[in-house]
């Protein structure tokens, strides 16, 4: 479970950084919000998808 959430957390971290050289700089405030939610949800769904199929092949 802190797996997860560490896998999630350093990709929004990474999400930041990447956000703030690439839209921050230019004035993108909504842009640079919109990385770093958009990663979170798709990490968050990711991971929710692994733990899913795991969860199938362990039933099998």
């Amino acid at each position: 479970m802190k797996k997860k959430w560490l896998i999630i957390f350093t990709s929004m971290f990474i999400a930041a950084i990447w956000g703030y050289f690439i839209d921050l700089k230019n004035g993108n405030i909504t842009g640079f919000i919109y990385k770093i939610v958009f990663v979170g949800a798709f990490m968050l769904a990711l991971q929710y998808s692994i733990n899913r199929s795991k969860k199938k092949d362990i039933k099998k």
